[in-house]
């Protein structure tokens, strides 16, 4: 991992803003208003199969892949969509990661990106309330570990879970790829299955962290308004090395 202290870490205070930004500000009003939301537009007709109704050992499994394909194809969607990786390129900018950097990013990819992919739960019989509990879970357990500057000998699993030595390398502007890697939530089976899992054999190879050619602003505000003054503004490609040949 990188070689620089946890408190001097470039970003490191910045991203206690984002979380609380997020984590207290937005979490409960976008569960709330998603919750009547749903309920009115959809309504239980058009629950298909209501996974609520059975055992814990059904449900947890379901939801669990669940959560984690429709993580991974939206953050796919992040990537590839240019308008929305105007948005997402945010979160890329960082230079340094910790574990705090899981909440640097967009306040748009929550309101948009949140309920979009809460739909798929709609027809299983989810309500917004027990989505929002597996995502909160997630996103404390693996999303902060993955971004944590830690350096651990994970073994076989980090060809099975996501972890910093995969995910630091989805931050990485030197892969030898035209486009990002590893994009996994949570399992990498989704990156193994569509070609985008990469992690180097040689260990003394070290993932250079942000985007070339970054125009983003380094404070908040300034971040927040960014992606609005680009919106009109036309880019090469939604990648690292588009970025880099722009």
């Amino acid at each position: 991992m990188k070689k620089y202290s946890v408190l001097s870490r470039k970003g490191f205070f910045q991203d206690f803003l984002y979380i609380f930004f997020y984590d207290f500000l937005l979490v409960f009003p976008v569960v709330i208003g998603l919750d009547g939301m749903m309920s009115s537009a959809f309504g239980e007709d058009l629950i298909v199969f209501n996974v609520m109704e059975y055992s814990n050992w059904i449900i947890f499994p379901f939801i669990f892949v669940l959560v984690d394909f429709v993580n991974w194809f939206g953050h796919v969607l992040l990537h590839k969509v240019p308008l929305l990786w105007k948005f997402h390129k945010i979160h890329h900018a960082q230079e340094e990661l910790g574990f705090g950097s899981t909440r640097h990013f967009h306040f748009m990819e929550y309101l948009v990106f949140r309920p979009l992919s809460y739909i798929p739960f709609h027809f299983f019989g989810v309500t917004p309330i027990e989505y929002m509990v597996f995502q909160i879970w997630v996103s404390f357990t693996f999303t902060f570990m993955s971004h944590a500057n830690i350096k651990l000998k994970w073994g076989v699993l980090k060809y099975i879970f996501i972890t910093p030595d995969t995910h630091y390398w989805h931050h990485a502007k030197n892969v030898p790829t035209t486009d990002s890697v590893n994009y996994a939530s949570i399992l990498t089976v989704w990156d193994q299955l569509f070609g985008f899992f990469y992690l180097p054999k040689n260990d003394k190879l070290e993932p250079e962290l942000g985007l070339y050619n970054d125009d983003t602003p380094k404070g908040f505000v300034g971040q927040v308004f960014h992606p609005f003054k680009t919106l009109f503004k036309k880019e090469d490609g939604t990648n690292f090395k588009a970025d880099k040949n722009a």
